[in-house]
């Protein structure tokens, strides 16, 4: 296997201005790997990739049925939004469903990413509620689990607690491996350390649709895009494009999962990082990937230029420059 570095170059006209390295792993439907770029067993705090994952507690625990969760509560709570109005909204009617309130919430609140919601509650006057930090779905979700098993809602993102020790537990039982290093997360939840091939893995189970404890999330997030992430988001535009073929979660610091199914129905998964931490090679780098695998179209890439093919742009509209990706020689 290649152990080279995938490159994203950078442009300001025609010269270099920067390089990001990324680590990258495509498994196959029988687990094995066909493109590495990296050391694919280097352990990273997945992030945000393992949304769909930890949103196995609304099962585990009972509590889809205790609250009569619906597919859009369940794409919540797999989802990094970006706090836009109807964002907001849906975590709302998710908190009154399952009777906890803003006070709950151990996440903290940031300012939505989508600029002109973030514009628009600046120029209102009003401050950012921990609704509008990405991760309200995810920790709404880990209380109705709390509250189905009787724990206490203080605790609840403490690894100890007993709802972050059914995630362990169960990805324990996906990954089959004994216990994961863990640290804490952007919103104060234990966040585990994979390697790059682990999570690959995950993302090829996660799109096989063979797993009780994960098909309903693949259902929802594929019927709700756009609260998986939001306007000009790669996750919402990605699933937007291929349909039930893909589905695809975002973590910070460089993060990206993507499960995907070929022509033949058979799964894929695909994890890289971004050495630096950079967004904004990801997107390009899981494309370029998937396409020299031949599990996306050109009909489909034409749809997601601005991932695919990005321009850069300056403050007045100026093109400056391009990112483009080199894979290793296969």
């Amino acid at each position: 296997m290649k152990h080279d570095l995938i490159q994203t170059v950078v442009s300001r006209g025609d010269d270099t201005e920067s390089v990001h390295l990324t680590v990258a792993v495509l498994v196959g439907p029988d687990g094995s790997v066909v493109f590495s770029a990296g050391d694919f067993g280097r352990w990273v705090p997945a992030r945000s990739s393992l949304k769909p994952f930890q949103a196995a507690a609304l099962h585990l625990s009972g509590a889809m049925e205790r609250f009569g969760l619906t597919g859009e509560q369940l794409a919540l709570a797999c989802a990094s939004h970006s706090g836009e109005p109807y964002h907001v909204e849906a975590v709302s009617r998710f908190m009154e469903q399952v009777g906890v309130s803003e006070s709950d919430l151990g996440c903290g609140s940031h300012y939505p990413y989508h600029e002109p919601s973030r514009d628009a509650l600046l120029k209102s006057g009003a401050a950012a509620t921990a609704l509008h930090n990405n991760c309200s779905g995810k920790h709404t979700g880990f209380l109705a689990a709390a509250l189905a098993v009787g724990a206490d809602l203080k605790d609840y993102l403490d690894p100890a607690h007993p709802v972050q020790q059914m995630i362990a537990r169960q990805l324990q039982a996906w990954l089959g491996r004994g216990d994961f290093a863990t640290a804490i997360d952007g919103c104060s939840a234990p966040t585990f350390y994979l390697t790059i091939k682990e999570l690959a893995r995950l993302g090829q189970l996660l799109i096989s649709g063979t797993d009780s404890l994960l098909e309903p999330q693949l259902r929802a997030m594929q019927a709700y895009p756009q609260l998986v992430g939001g306007t000009g988001r790669f996750d919402s535009d990605f699933m937007t494009a291929l349909g039930q073929r893909a589905v695809s979660k975002e973590g910070a610091e460089g993060v990206q999962l993507i499960g995907i199914r070929d022509t033949r129905g058979q799964s894929w998964g695909l994890a890289l990082k971004v050495q630096d931490g950079a967004s904004r090679p990801k997107w390009q780098v899981a494309l370029a990937i998937l396409e020299s695998a031949g599990l996306v179209t050109s009909a489909e890439l034409e749809r997601l230029p601005e991932y695919h093919r990005p321009i850069l742009r300056n403050h007045m509209g100026v093109e400056i420059g391009h990112l483009s990706t080199l894979l290793p020689a296969r």
